[in-house]
């Protein structure tokens, strides 16, 4: 399902993150989405949707796991009437990531097309 809205599919993205919701989750993302980031070796990390959701919704989900939910929209602009950016923070048990979502408004409504993430582990420091 896509979105009327950037800010809806933005949601839905946390909410599914938190819930462990794959419906959801593929729901806010296009099918063509990748998501980017950098390991602690300097090598770059590339997941398609599908892989990233799979790793997010094995187990159970954060709420389940009795963590609290901390996520937040830092900003969404539209920068043309089918391109949007999001800064978005979400957390995990013991991770605080920086998403930045790029958006894209298709027939079907709002999807993103791609995340890059950094996350950086509770009282440790550590890049993840």
């Amino acid at each position: 399902m896509r979105h009327a809205t950037a800010e809806s599919a933005v949601q839905a993205y946390l909410d599914g993150f938190f819930l462990g919701d794959a419906t959801a989750l593929t729901g806010a993302m296009l099918p063509e989405c990748r998501l980017t980031s950098v390991a602690g070796d300097g090598t770059v990390i590339a997941l398609s949707r599908d892989e990233f959701v799979a790793a997010v919704t094995v187990g159970p989900s954060l709420q389940a796991r009795g963590v609290t939910r901390r996520d937040r929209i830092e900003f969404i602009t539209t920068g043309s009437p089918v391109t949007a950016l999001a800064r978005v923070h979400d957390v995990d048990a013991e991770t605080d990531y920086t998403d930045e979502l790029t958006l894209l408004r298709t027939s079907g409504g709002w999807g993103i097309i791609s995340k890059s993430w950094h996350g950086v582990v509770r009282g440790a420091g550590i890049a993840k």
